[in-house]
């Protein structure tokens, strides 16, 4: 099992196929006037190397730059099934999609968490970050001299 990549989002949507569709992609700042703010994000892992029936455990987690978790997400997922294309060497993936509401109390790099483990014994983590930065001031008067 190896964690491919991840995408971080503003929100994610899934079809009746199981096909996703990341909306906003690479919000990886969050403006802010004020704070605690709420704002929600989601994140897309895609795991390769894995084999028909094997089982994963999930876990995402935002920390804030002080360490505290502030928001979190756990489950599981069955790879029943053989992929009809795996008689031709196509490799099976998987895409694991999570949303989470955030209450954001502090400016600075927060770290989505990714961590995986397979029934196989295999883990996996990961990490992107999302920035929380002040809202710059607006028509804020001229300091300089004439």
């Amino acid at each position: 099992m190896k964690l491919e990549w991840l995408i971080l989002a503003e929100g994610v949507a899934q079809d009746a196929d199981g096909a996703l569709t990341a909306v906003g992609l690479n919000q990886n700042i969050l403006i802010s006037s004020i704070l605690p703010t709420v704002t929600k994000r989601a994140i897309i892992a895609h795991l390769s190397g894995l084999q028909p029936g094997e089982e994963l455990s999930f876990r995402f987690r935002v920390e804030s730059p002080s360490g505290e978790v502030i928001a979190a997400n756990a489950g599981r997922a069955n790879l029943d099934g053989i992929p009809p294309w795996a008689d031709q060497g196509v490799e099976a993936t998987f895409d694991i999609p999570a949303e989470l509401q955030l209450e954001v109390r502090e400016l600075g790099k927060h770290r989505f968490v990714v961590s995986m483990d397979s029934s196989t014994g295999q883990h996996a983590e990961a990490d992107v970050p999302l920035y929380v930065i002040k809202q710059p001031q607006q028509g804020r008067p001229d300091k300089g001299g004439s």
